[in-house]
């Protein structure tokens, strides 16, 4: 079971998904993808899965999903994907290091920042097909530690990160106050 979650537009990369699926199953039968997010492309990307006759094996799960809902829809994956285009820092990626999937992504914005170790998952070129296939098929064949990438992903707690922010501005505090 493959999820990702999003806003169904260009940049979050959906179509990459689909046709990365239409390669995946010739390989493996056996592999579901799930989208969870609203927005303005799902019937283009429903028409694009019809039209590869994916409708079984691509669901869109829609949007408007709660914390809760969503961490359960991860934690029934087996891979998180997120194919972005272009990202910054995405939530749902510490969202599902969190839950100890293992996260495959492009390498934009801040998610080589995050993914810096192949024990937490892979990251592809954006808009690779064959890199994001690649990479998918390699994820679902690997044993994954998912203790070490829970582990791994408490770092990235709020107030852990509050913490470090809160130290920064109080050494900058202090540093200025010595000038």
């Amino acid at each position: 079971i493959i999820v990702t979650v999003g806003s169904v537009e260009h940049h979050k990369g959906h179509h990459i998904l689909i046709e990365s699926m239409k390669k995946i199953l010739q390989t493996k039968d056996n592999v579901n993808a799930y989208i969870i997010g609203k927005g303005s492309l799902i019937e283009d990307l429903t028409l694009l899965r019809d039209a590869y006759h994916l409708g079984d094996k691509i669901m869109f799960v829609g949007g408007e999903k709660t914390p809760e809902e969503v961490a359960l829809w991860i934690n029934a994956a087996d891979i998180f994907v997120l194919p972005s285009l272009k990202e910054g820092n995405p939530t749902v990626m510490f969202e599902s290091l969190a839950c100890g999937k293992p996260f495959v992504g492009t390498s934009v914005g801040g998610i080589p920042d995050v993914i810096i170790s192949p024990d937490y998952g892979l990251l592809c070129k954006p808009g690779s097909v064959t890199d994001l296939t690649d990479k998918i098929l390699v994820t679902l064949d690997k044993e994954w530690d998912h203790e070490k990438i829970i582990q791994y992903a408490e770092k990235f707690t709020w107030e852990k990160i509050a913490g470090e922010v809160n130290d920064i501005v109080k050494k900058l505090l202090s540093d200025n106050q010595k000038k």
